[in-house]
């Protein structure tokens, strides 16, 4: 299971399928945003201690925003 899938799961939160976005402008973001509206509105915990990134430059900010609402203090977010 790759992040999203894992983050909604562990939530309760129904993920999109790729046919569900597939028409939207940029589907990453799009689901990362709704993803992070969705998270914010249930008031969650942070459970990562480190997140380690690779090929940062290919992800929206959406994304960087659920990684930073999910990693624990002190915030160690590394991306390449």
């Amino acid at each position: 299971a790759g992040f999203y899938y894992s983050v909604c799961k562990k939530f309760g939160l129904n993920p999109f399928a790729y046919g569900d976005v597939k028409n939207q402008i940029d589907p990453l973001e799009f689901i990362f945003a709704d993803l992070l509206k969705k998270l914010k509105s249930i008031s969650v915990d942070p459970y990562y201690d480190m997140v380690l990134i690779d090929e940062a430059q290919d992800f929206p900010q959406p994304f960087f925003e659920v990684i930073y609402l999910l990693t624990k203090n002190p915030k160690r977010i590394v991306w390449a």
